[in-house]
């Protein structure tokens, strides 16, 4: 059975309260970390009665609804009829009619053309756009997008799990040793920021390098959100070497895409697929962007293999906070080290703490 066949087989036995589970997630991955999922019960995968069953407002006013269901296919149609005309009337959440943009209804199943052009004119008569997503494009969506959803909700491994979002990434990392607590202030590094984002918009790899410990992987996750919240067409995505063959996975999310990538590749000295990635990136100079750390150790052997794809790149230099923002910052977050002379503290004792600050 193919991994398409096999999401939408589990989608069709998924009970109301995990399925509107899993779509709450899809949401989140999406971008819409705002949504309100109204007819969920927390810490359980059990619904409530509430119409919409999750909305998403926005700072103009306007709102989205979003209906779930996993109603049979014979009754599909009349279950959204039913929603729709009460959304479109009067919602639990007195939200006056002009204020909904979108109603989007997700469902384990699928309409016919004829009900969703139905359906589709009971919103146009209130000006409300309606977006439709049957079990074929979710489980397309959990297939090529969002794999990670499709192990914690279904159950089936899509892939090598070394390449994923923002989110991902981050908790992944934070269960390692010495790693940044990235829920911290971010704070300096604006010098660095505005070059990494010239370099960033202009190159199409951009190579930054520094000590271990001076804040590489913060001030790069940094520079890719505002990147990505200034180009709107990007998505962001990083690479985690596991030592597993990860061409497929390059061809399913990158190489046959058509969308935009800024992928990022912490500590790229040690990515075993570093050719592939890199040919990727050669070979899709419109939609690829890279963005890599590299320690100082390995400088000199991973620039010479880059530069076997791409002209020579100037790489950007991070260096250690000075003594003055290193008390600038323990004073912004209102930390105290029983030193008499900051300098010299033992350097294994500042290494570990700084790790866990930058």
């Amino acid at each position: 059975m193919s991994k398409l066949n096999a999401i939408e087989k589990k989608l069709l036995e998924l009970g109301s309260g995990k399925f509107e589970k899993l779509s709450n997630a899809y949401f989140y991955k999406c971008g819409y970390s705002n949504l309100i999922p109204w007819g969920s019960k927390p810490g359980q995968d059990k619904t409530r009665t509430g119409i919409p069953d999750s909305y998403i407002p926005f700072d103009n006013g306007n709102y989205i609804l979003i209906e779930y269901t996993t109603t049979k296919e014979g009754n599909v149609f009349g279950k959204y009829r039913d929603d729709l005309n009460k959304d479109l009337n009067k919602t639990k959440l007195g939200i006056p009619i002009g204020k909904i943009e979108e109603i989007w209804i997700f469902y384990n199943t699928e309409l016919s053309i004829k009900q969703y052009k139905i359906l589709q004119s009971l919103c146009e008569s209130k000006n409300v756009i309606l977006r439709n997503f049957g079990v074929t494009t979710i489980a397309k969506e959990l297939r090529y997008k969002y794999p990670s959803i499709a192990k914690d909700f279904l159950g089936i491994q899509i892939d090598t799990e070394q390449i994923t979002d923002l989110d991902d990434f981050i908790l992944e990392a934070s269960n390692r040793p010495f790693t940044p607590d990235f829920d911290n202030k971010f704070l300096f590094r604006e010098k660095e920021l505005k070059q990494l984002e010239e370099s960033i918009s202009k190159n199409i790899i951009t190579v930054v390098h520094g000590k271990a410990g001076v804040g590489k992987t913060r001030l790069l996750i940094e520079a890719c959100k505002q990147f990505i919240e200034n180009n709107k067409k990007y998505k962001l995505r990083f690479i985690v070497d596991k030592s597993r063959d990860i061409y497929d996975d390059l061809v399913t999310y990158f190489a046959e895409s058509d969308e935009k990538f800024l992928i990022f590749l912490d500590d790229a000295n040690r990515q075993s697929a570093i050719d592939q990635i890199l040919l990727l990136a050669q070979e899709n100079p419109d939609r690829i962007k890279l963005i890599i750390t590299v320690r100082d150790y390995a400088f000199d052997n991973t620039i010479k293999k880059i530069n076997d794809y791409f002209e020579i790149v100037q790489p950007i230099i991070i260096t250690e906070f000075t003594h003055s923002e290193t008390q600038k910052l323990l004073n912004e977050l209102s930390i105290t080290i029983l030193y008499s002379n900051l300098p010299s503290a033992p350097n294994s004792f500042l290494k570990v703490f700084f790790n866990k600050l930058i």
